[in-house]
């Protein structure tokens, strides 16, 4: 039953770029290079002009005390059309500023009911120093802005019907992962018809958290709110620390089998909020009632060793570092709403001296591959030997860091045989050590120059 939050129209109360390696530019000019960035940025997503919608901010306000969270409402009034094609809540979209040729992946937070009545996409926007939603937030209501169509297969909650099939939904969110979970029980899910739906949502402090004006309706339709703070003062009597060790000390699962899950924020939340259910039989599948988000935001989630099938699974190498693994289908810009400033890249198509193709958003990821998300700023500029190397060396560690067979790298990155792949070719590899060292000396993660070894 849809609440009637998302039937009345109330007035309103996603990162900084990570550069894999310092560029060596060869030799472009700062001109070509700013229009040679502009065009790769716009072609990583192949949105052709005519597919963006212009449309004025209604709003930008903080969301948060500290100002670290925004709220922000565009009207599209005038673009009945993009407005009617939100239909699911989960779903996503890009949004362009003036200032900056970079588009931001963007949750909408609004429900869909919303959106075709009132004519207004609302944002939970996190602002972060640099980034295209940092440009956003500095905007003013009247401001223009460019939308592109409505993307994502949102959240499947028909895995979850009829309530009384299903009377335990518990929700998980972090930070700014709370923006589609709100539009997810703002359209309704008949919580009120079921015995056990809870929110559990951590943020540092209350001065970091969103949407506290809207705990007592949310709880009114039948979800009960947890908040949990990892950095509370001490006036704080509710629960502390993270989000998964709130959910251990009191998830209550009576039939795992009858349990839906919905998780939407951090990384490490999402996985071991993910085991613990596993663990406890919460039924791991697509065909049954688990629902993930966030990094996960179209139905997917980082699968436990065990849990890939026989068909193979999606490997996946942050900017970071580190290591997810899908065994459900994902898109690529499923992966770019939570690392804005990336772009998805096959490893199969790496080669030295060749430049750096990428994904487009609506493109699906194939099992038993490879793939790294990297800075837009290498989008379609040529690899370097130094980079190929670092990047080589990373997939080598994460692998092995997670447990993943030998023969896998061997597989899934034949274009790095020449440079981590034999223990003959490692000399190779030691000749570029001190300059990836240099060029690296600014990121969290340290290239391991190990082999892999090829088995068969």
């Amino acid at each position: 039953m849809a609440t009637t939050l998302a039937a009345s129209c109330p007035s309103p109360p996603l990162l900084r770029p990570m550069s894999l390696l310092p560029r060596l530019r060869l030799g472009l000019s700062l001109p070509l290079r700013r229009r040679a960035l502009t065009a790769v940025a716009a072609a990583a997503v192949r949105q052709d002009a005519a597919t963006w919608t212009q449309a004025p901010l209604s709003l930008v306000a903080p969301a948060s005390a500290d100002a670290s969270l925004f709220h922000v409402s565009v009207d599209v009034s005038d673009a009945p059309d993009l407005a009617v094609s939100y239909t699911l809540p989960g779903q996503y979209l890009q949004l362009r500023v003036p200032a900056s040729e970079k588009p931001s992946f963007l949750a909408i937070a609004s429900p869909p009911s919303f959106a075709s009545s009132c004519g207004e996409f609302q944002f939970l926007v996190k602002r972060v120093p640099g980034s295209t939603a940092d440009l956003l937030c500095e905007l003013g209501r009247g401001d223009v802005v460019e939308l592109s169509a409505v993307m994502g297969k949102g959240f499947q909650v028909e895995r979850i019907s009829p309530p009384d099939a299903f009377p335990a939904v518990l929700i998980f969110a972090t930070g700014s992962g709370i923006s589609p979970i709100r539009s997810l029980i703002e359209s309704g899910f008949n919580a009120n018809e079921r015995s056990d739906v809870r929110l559990y949502y951590g943020a540092r402090n209350l001065q970091r958290m969103a949407y506290q004006d809207r705990f007592k309706d949310w709880e009114s339709t039948g979800v009960r709110v947890i908040p949990v703070l990892s950095q509370p003062d001490e006036k704080w009597s509710g629960e502390r620390g993270y989000v998964q060790a709130a959910f251990s000390r009191t998830k209550e699962i009576l039939n795992p089998l009858l349990t839906g899950a919905v998780l939407c924020g951090h990384k490490q939340m999402a996985e071991e909020v993910t085991s613990e259910l596993v663990a406890d039989g919460v039924a791991f599948s697509p065909c049954h009632v688990l629902l993930v988000a966030g990094r996960h935001l179209m139905g997917n989630t980082a699968c436990a060793p065990s849990a890939a099938g026989s068909g193979g699974s999606i490997k996946v190498i942050g900017s970071d570092g580190g290591f997810e693994e899908y065994v459900h289908s994902v898109r690529a810009a499923e992966l770019m709403v939570e690392n804005p400033g990336e772009f998805v890249c096959d490893a199969h198509h790496l080669s030295v001296g060749c430049r750096i193709p990428g994904l487009v958003a609506d493109e699906e990821l194939e099992r038993r591959r490879l793939y790294f998300l990297l800075p837009l700023d290498l989008l379609f500029s040529v690899l370097t030997e130094d980079e190929m190397a670092a990047l080589s060396c990373r997939a080598s560690t994460a692998t092995k860091k997670r447990g993943v067979a030998k023969n896998f790298g061997r597989r899934i990155l034949p274009v790095l045989s020449d440079f981590c792949l034999f223990p003959a070719e490692a000399k190779r590899v030691s000749e570029t050590t001190g300059s990836v060292k240099r060029m690296s000396t600014q990121r969290s993660w340290k290239p391991a120059l190990d082999t892999i070894e090829e088995v068969p």
